[in-house]
């Protein structure tokens, strides 16, 4: 792939056939090395591991919203909305609908950004169309404000705060050995 100098000119065929070379199934794991590391006794260095995850957590990617996808995701992206498809994955407004949010009525009501919402109508052609990663990934942002930290699409984080939930409910320790029943019983 060292011909190819933009992720934009990269195609599905030139990334899978390269990511088969790259990740050759027959090949031991434990020889595998990136971003120039080299194994000390098999293992990477902690420090050169830490060194990477500051340098890359250091500047953020993106924002959730429409055409914020950095240009090396793009592939990712395609191969997203592909394994969707393939696996018939629900459309947004049926995503809404199960987890009891209303389901848009209009592109423009899904996101307000002219040139976004028509080009999903142009793609999708009826609002109910509209693939579920698409619809999430492009839903408009909430408005940026100080102190909001993660500005998410409405229907992304309600879905996470019902997962949240979700798992605390569900959580033995939580909610059956540490109620505060039994924690007053502890204390006393």
């Amino acid at each position: 792939m060292d011909e190819i100098n933009s992720s934009k000119q990269v195609s599905v065929r030139d990334f899978t056939t390269n990511a088969v070379q790259v990740l050759d199934p027959g090949q031991d794991v434990m020889q595998w090395t990136f971003g120039g590391l080299s194994r000390d006794s098999g293992h990477f260095r902690d420090a050169d591991l830490a060194k990477i995850l500051r340098n890359v957590t250091a500047a953020p990617a993106s924002a959730f919203k429409a055409c914020r996808t950095p240009e090396v995701l793009r592939i990712i992206e395609i191969l997203s909305i592909e394994q969707g498809q393939k696996w018939g994955v629900c459309t947004l407004n049926e995503f809404c609908k199960f987890i009891c949010l209303k389901p848009y009525a209009t592109f423009w009501d899904w996101n307000e950004d002219e040139e976004i919402a028509a080009a999903a109508k142009a793609l999708y052609h009826d609002i109910d169309n509209l693939e579920l990663h698409v619809g999430l990934q492009a839903e408009q942002a909430k408005t940026l404000w100080p102190g909001t930290g993660l500005c998410l699409g409405f229907t992304i984080s309600r879905a996470i705060l019902s997962d949240a939930v979700a798992l605390t409910r569900g959580d033995h320790f939580l909610t059956v050995d540490y109620t505060h029943m039994q924690l007053l019983s502890i204390l006393s």
